[in-house]
């Protein structure tokens, strides 16, 4: 009975002025009991606690989607004011600078594996041995050197001057002025003298300067 009354209420104060305030001088206006106009103020109320309710939602959740909408238009902005391009080259430029690092940090990691490894070689000067090796040839694996001892043996063969004659394997000298028999004992021929580099002859001056004399009076 009182929804239905108060139902009929609202629908005559709409068609009055469009706004649901009642006031007790009006409903009294509507020949209504004060038990009838308590209720009916009740139940009005409720319904504008409701409907106060319902907006305080709705206006919390448009001020969080108003606050979304300014950090989505800064973070936009914030890009904009970006130069692309030189942030792209700036990053270039860091990564050819991390590549040269971890390129010359690989270098000298395979040049002192190679000076520990020659340090173990009977050779007269490990860093001219050092110098004539092909090391496009040889593989760093490790703590090793794959092809080094080719590598080795070959120098030993080609300039045996470079190294030292082990004990067990010298030869009683036999003392001589001819330079061709100086040129046998070095095991050095004029051929590969005449061959021979600049530095390679130094090194053999450096080594054995009665021998380097002899091979050069013989030329």
């Amino acid at each position: 009975m009182y929804l239905w009354l108060v139902t009929h209420v609202k629908q005559r104060i709409y068609k009055k002025g469009g706004k649901l305030q009642m006031k007790r001088e009006f409903l009294k206006e509507l020949g209504l009991t004060d038990e009838q106009i308590d209720k009916i103020m009740a139940e009005n109320g409720g319904d504008i606690q409701r409907e106060q309710e319902k907006l305080n939602e709705k206006v919390k959740e448009l001020e969080i989607v108003s606050g979304q909408l300014k950090e989505a238009n800064k973070t936009i902005k914030s890009y904009k004011d970006m130069d692309i391009d030189k942030i792209k080259q700036s990053s270039d430029e860091w990564e050819e600078k991390y590549n040269k690092a971890m390129g010359d940090l690989k270098t000298e990691r395979e040049s002192n594996l190679l000076d520990k490894l020659l340090s173990a070689v009977n050779t007269h000067d490990a860093d001219v041995v050092k110098g004539l090796l092909k090391k496009e040839e040889l593989v760093f694996k490790d703590d090793n050197v794959l092809g080094l001892d080719k590598q080795i043996e070959t120098l030993k063969k080609d300039k045996p001057y470079l190294f030292k004659e082990d004990e067990g394997a010298k030869k009683t000298p036999t003392f001589t002025s001819s330079a061709k028999t100086g040129a046998a004992k070095s095991g050095i021929s004029k051929e590969q003298f005449a061959n021979m580099s600049y530095f390679e002859r130094l090194e053999l001056k450096q080594s054995d300067e009665a021998q380097y004399n002899e091979l050069v009076k013989g030329e």
